[in-house]
């Protein structure tokens, strides 16, 4: 399947043959190949990228590995990348190859985003996370301290190339956080993908191909479609952040360490729902409803009790969604209906999460 994006020049590709297509691609005049993958990853596969690398007319090819997990995505690690590309006479011409999840499809866009002031890109994501949300639409980024993707830049890849086959070796808890950004497109875009989701739990977990490979193709559909109007996020694009300024909050206020971006997202859905709930935009019945995937397809949803609503505001402040000091967010007036809210008050916010917090007390829920 093809996904053509040529407002952006560039692509999508779903295939089950992904060296066949990256060597078709790379015939174009490159001189050298940069190949940026994480050490798990490239233990699986690094051989035989590099194996099909080596059969093109290459100057010469750079095999970078970091270490895995959302920590990697810092100045350090991208000060590094960019010294070994300096120091191996990567020149303009070269092309840079992704190879792992969304940490490295944001790291390795940014790289190349950057050095000698912009390089092709191509992504193959190893992810389902990476798949249908990381890799597509061009955001790069690296994260400081204080919040998450603070740092980058808006780099299209040239091409990204998606094998769903990736998934039989991707590790069950990775492949459950990356759900989350499924159950999101499907709250905000697509009741339908919303349906399926409710009725094909078991076939999900289970990974099977036929149920995995049209959660892709929709979720890629969906995310194109964006794309392709909104690029820079101005306007619609800004839908796609449903939940992630809760989200990233999360993250940030757990030092990236202790939730993977899709567990953190699922719980910033629920803090949206929660939102959304307490401006009178969704009655409480629908909450049930949107929890449900979470629950059946074993995403966290509840706050960490180390957190408090306080101190989650004080993180989405920093959040680059953030305006003139003043909080945006996505909210939900439907399934399939988004309204933004520029102007939301921290008091609602907290009264919104005390709220989630009580329900999810032994003797709150209902």
């Amino acid at each position: 399947m093809l996904i053509q994006l040529p407002e952006v020049d560039s692509n999508i590709q779903i295939t089950s043959e992904p060296l066949s297509q990256l060597s078709f691609l790379l015939k174009k005049n490159y001189s050298q190949a940069v190949l940026i993958s994480d050490t798990s990853v490239f233990s699986i596969y690094g051989r035989e990228y590099l194996h099909l690398l080596h059969k093109l007319p290459f100057l010469s090819i750079l095999p970078i590995t970091i270490p895995p997990g959302e920590t990697s995505k810092n100045w350090e690690i991208a000060y590094d990348c960019w010294n070994k590309m300096h120091q191996a006479h990567i020149d303009k011409q070269a092309i840079v190859i992704s190879l792992g999840g969304g940490v490295v499809s944001d790291l390795t866009g940014f790289i190349a985003a950057c050095y000698m002031r912009g390089l092709d890109v191509i992504h193959i994501p190893t992810t389902l996370m990476g798949m249908i949300d990381a890799a597509i639409g061009g955001k790069t980024g690296i994260n400081l301290e204080s919040g998450k993707n603070i740092v980058g830049i808006i780099h299209q890849p040239k091409c990204v190339l998606i094998d769903p086959n990736f998934l039989e070796t991707l590790p069950q808890k990775e492949f459950i956080a990356s759900l989350a950004e499924v159950i999101k497109y499907g709250i905000i875009l697509s009741p339908e993908l919303f349906e399926f989701l409710e009725t094909n739990t078991q076939n999900i977990l289970e990974k099977k191909p036929n149920t995995l490979r049209t959660i892709i193709e929709v979720c890629c559909q969906l995310k194109a479609k964006i794309i392709k109007v909104d690029e820079k996020e101005n306007n619609v694009r800004a839908i796609l952040n449903f939940g992630h300024t809760f989200g990233h909050a999360i993250e940030a206020s757990t030092q990236y360490r202790q939730y993977l971006h899709g567990e953190a997202v699922a719980i910033g859905l629920s803090c949206a729902f929660y939102t959304s709930h307490l401006l009178g935009l969704i009655p409480r019945d629908l909450i049930h409803r949107l929890h449900q995937p979470l629950d059946h397809l074993q995403l966290p949803y509840s706050l960490p009790i180390d957190i408090t609503p306080e101190t989650l505001i004080q993180a989405m402040y920093k959040d680059k969604k953030t305006s003139r000091g003043v909080l945006q967010l996505i909210l939900l007036k439907a399934l399939g209906e988004i309204e933004v809210k520029t102007r939301v008050t921290s008091d609602l916010v907290i009264q919104a999460l005390n709220l989630k917090k009580l329900h999810e007390s032994p003797h709150g829920k209902s």
